[in-house]
Formats: structure tokens, sequence, C-alpha cells
């Protein structure tokens, strides 16, 4: 008998720890290892606490490759902004990525 799996809102992986950048080239802040193939809904926040004519921008990478858009938030608060991606085509054991830069930091 084949599997079935049903998508849902249920969480199965998470690193909720804060990471920051001053960096102006894409760093790589946060990665997760694929448990399963499949879809993989992504969701992340950005911060943009430079001020001024700053803004952050976050994108979401699988092995290295842009897989994701590129998410550009320009309000200085302290708010976070949140950013859902569905990742089709994940394999067991793709490292799933968060690249983020901060553009007009001087």
């Amino acid at each position: 008998m084949p599997v079935r799996a049903m998508p849902s809102g249920q969480m199965v992986q998470q690193d909720s720890s804060e990471e920051t950048t001053t960096s102006g080239s894409d760093v790589k802040l946060k990665e997760i290892v694929a448990t399963w193939p499949g879809t993989y809904r992504v969701r992340f926040a950005l911060r943009n606490s430079g001020g001024g004519s700053t803004s952050v921008s976050g994108t979401l990478y699988v092995n290295g490759t842009q897989r994701g858009v590129t998410n550009v938030y320009s309000s200085p608060t302290s708010t976070p902004n949140t950013y859902i991606e569905d990742l089709g085509g994940i394999e067991k054991g793709d490292l799933i990525q968060l690249y983020a830069k901060v553009n007009g930091f001087e």
C-alpha cells in the first residue's frame, strides 16, 4: 500500500534563535536538514534595526542555490515582518538555508 502524506500547518522543525548581521553581502544565518522529501513551508522573520535609509533582505536557499524570492524589509522598527514560502522538490538530507544582508548600512 502506498504511503500518503497530507499537508498540514504542523511545525516539524524549528530554530527560533535570533541571528543578526551587519554585512552588505549575503550571510547564511540559518540552516536545517530536511528530514523527509517533499514540499516544505518555511516561515522566517526579518527586522530592520539599522535605522536611517537601511533595509534588510532575506532569501531562502537549498544546498547553496537560491530557491526563494528575495524579501526586502525597509521599515526601521523593533517589530519583525514575517515571510512564508513553500519550497517544493526537497529531498531528505537537503539543506534549507536562510541568507540575509543589510542594504545601505554605513
